[in-house]
């Protein structure tokens, strides 16, 4: 299977390139065959095969792209393997449909024949899409567990260590405060320095490092007994090598297990960084205070030696564990916690109780009537406290949200399905009224259907900002900046005859981060630069600039420009409400979008009058 791998990955471009030069073939020989032998007109056959020989020639560049170099082995045999499967996919399904008409019908259906082709693409849309949803989540909830891990570095007694695996060797990213303690080097010492030569003797055998590497990068988590050079002079540790990537990054966690004379808190020791990892990624599912609770009592009972324990959140025993009277929270022991203090509490009866604060929440109760807690009992307690604070406020934070999306949907669907079409209404009367009034009500008339074409404006708007902050973020994906800002440009022409606006230079064709609110963004910066002009022709120029990473599009107006004391309030939402159409609400819905886009908005004064409104983006090419 390897060999067949690396085959594969020498020869990928090439392959990819066969089918870009043979897939450009039709179009090029279509083209040939209409103007040359039929004497079909030109542009009409170009137009016709421009897209296919596009995506013919996107083949060709990706083949060229990969022999550059520019992509990495696996990336590129992964594309190109999804790339030629497609191919054959498509191939298989046309020969099919073809044959089967050829045999039955002797004849081709070739609009049967492009609607199978869209239902196809479409599935293969579907499947993607659920691809990237799902790869979304696992990056999500990634990010979230290491979050929450970097804690762990304050708290644990142990040396952790984080590290990346590179061409040096195990290089250091950081380190917590025991690492200092035990190896007497800073983590600012040790950063970016390889860990062997800080903490490996020289006497030390070798010949099983490469093996650590190896079992990081195949996500193998183990455990092993080295010795290591301490502040002291050699020690015995055991060391814990978690991988976070295939990459080659990784937690090396080290006990120091020289005495043994403790096994039962070297044994807790041993499993407590992969218990806890697992732990926040149990509580990072979880989506019911019940379920935080019984995560918790669980990981208490894996980590800590005790017999009874309760979980509360405000005030209510969610959870407990064990049986007698310690079941009962001590509540003076619960409301310092909640202070922010963490308590050991021996009662009357000999019965040690740890209580540890979960957030301003609640606390953590836990036991032990025949035995005490020590420090490393209570950094376990500590942690899961964290872990469980931290999980209760995502909670709220996703409770407020599931709230404000319903009643943000609420205001959608009253604007659709009531205002809007009531609104369409009142339009379609007054057109018909148009033409068939008393003498000296036209312009009354036309003033009527000019507020109700306003309304109806702000309708959508309000409808559009809706759509964008109930979508889970921003659904951000290439844009073609050029063909949208053009677009937009040529309607608001058509809107406003008596204005000039004036795209500079050729359009880029640039693609950047957003999504389909993109020309609204345009249109109401464009539409704001128009109705606030004071000049009888309005004069509007539209510019733009590219660099590494942003475009950028400028615009430009000769209309009384914005005063300085108004220019840090103009995207507020508050900002002359809807009373002005363009401006107001509208800037404030262009700056919210472009905030979401990860880009940024800015207005300033143009020369010798006017304004100049600034809107960056991330480049989606870039």
């Amino acid at each position: 299977m390897e060999p067949f791998r690396r085959a594969f990955g020498r020869l990928s471009p090439v392959v990819l390139g066969v089918v870009g030069l043979g897939t450009l073939a039709v179009p090029v020989y279509d083209v040939y065959a209409a103007v040359v032998s039929h004497g079909a007109p030109l542009l009409p056959t170009l137009a016709e095969n421009a897209i296919p020989a596009i995506c013919a020639l996107s083949l060709l560049a990706t083949a060229g792209w990969i022999v550059a170099g520019s992509w990495r082995r696996g990336e590129a045999n992964t594309v190109v393997f999804w790339c030629l499967a497609a191919f054959v996919a498509a191939a298989a399904l046309h020969v099919w449909l073809f044959g089967v008409q050829l045999v039955t019908e002797h004849r081709v259906h070739p609009y049967t024949t492009a609607a199978n082709a869209v239902v196809a693409a479409s599935v293969l849309g579907l499947l993607v899409g659920v691809y990237d949803a799902r790869r979304g989540r696992r990056h999500e909830r990634v990010a979230t567990e290491r979050g929450n891990l970097s804690s762990l570095f304050a708290k644990t007694t142990d040396c952790v260590v984080h590290i990346d695996y590179c061409e040096r060797g195990p290089v250091v990213k950081a380190a917590n405060g025991a690492f200092e303690d035990t190896f007497g080097y800073a983590e600012a010492d040790a950063v970016d320095r390889v860990l062997d030569d800080l903490i490996v003797p020289e006497t030390a055998d070798g010949t099983r490092i490469p093996e650590f590497e190896r079992r990081v990068r195949n996500g193998e988590p183990f455990e092993t007994e080295v010795t290591r050079e301490s502040v002291g002079g050699p020690r015995e540790f055991l060391l814990r090598l978690i991988p976070l990537d295939a990459d080659g990054e990784a937690y090396a966690v080290y006990t120091d297990i020289t005495g043994r004379k403790r096994v039962h808190e070297e044994i807790a020791d041993r499993n407590r960084v992969e218990y806890l990892h697992r732990i926040v990624s149990d509580l990072t599912a979880v989506d019911e205070i019940d379920a935080v609770g019984d995560v918790v009592m669980d990981a208490a009972a894996e980590t800590l030696d005790h017999e009874t324990g309760c979980f509360v959140v405000d005030g209510e025993v969610i959870e407990t564990r064990g049986t007698g009277d310690a079941d009962v929270p001590a509540s003076d022991a619960i409301d310092a916690a909640r202070a922010g203090e963490t308590a050991t509490i021996t009662n009357h009866d000999g019965t040690a109780v740890l209580t540890i604060p979960v957030g301003d929440r609640g606390a953590i109760q836990l036991g032990a009537p025949d035995g005490s807690f020590d420090d490393r009992d209570r950094d376990v307690a500590e942690l899961l406290g964290t872990h469980a604070g931290e999980t209760l406020a995502r909670l709220d934070r996703q409770r407020e949200i599931r709230a404000e999306r319903e009643r943000l949907e609420f205001v959608n669907r009253m604007l659709r399905h009531n205002l809007l079409n009531g609104m369409n209404v009142v339009r379609g009367r007054l057109a018909m009224l148009d033409g068939n009034v008393e003498d000296g009500l036209d312009d009354h008339l036309d003033t009527a259907s000019e507020r109700v074409a306003e309304m109806i404006s702000h309708v959508e708007t309000m409808r559009s900002f809706t759509k964008a902050v109930v979508a889970d973020g921003a659904d951000r994906r290439p844009m073609p900046l050029g063909a949208v800002l053009d677009r937009e440009a040529e309607c608001v022409r058509d809107d406003y005859s008596n204005a000039d606006v004036t795209v500079e230079g050729d359009l880029p064709s640039v693609t950047v981060a957003a999504d389909d609110l993109l020309g609204e963004v345009f249109a109401n910066v464009l539409t704001n630069a128009v109705q606030h002009n004071d000049t009888e022709n309005p004069t509007v120029t539209v510019t733009t600039t590219v660099e590494e990473t942003t475009a950028s599009v400028v615009v430009r107006d000769d209309g009384p420009g914005i005063p300085d004391a108004e220019k840090t309030r103009v995207f507020e939402k508050g900002m002359q409400g809807l009373a002005n159409p363009g401006d107001g609400f509208g800037l404030y819905f262009v700056n919210e979008v472009i905030e979401r886009y990860g880009g940024d908005v800015d207005v300033r004064d143009n020369g010798p009058r006017g304004a100049v409104f600034e809107l960056t983006f991330e480049r989606a090419d870039a």
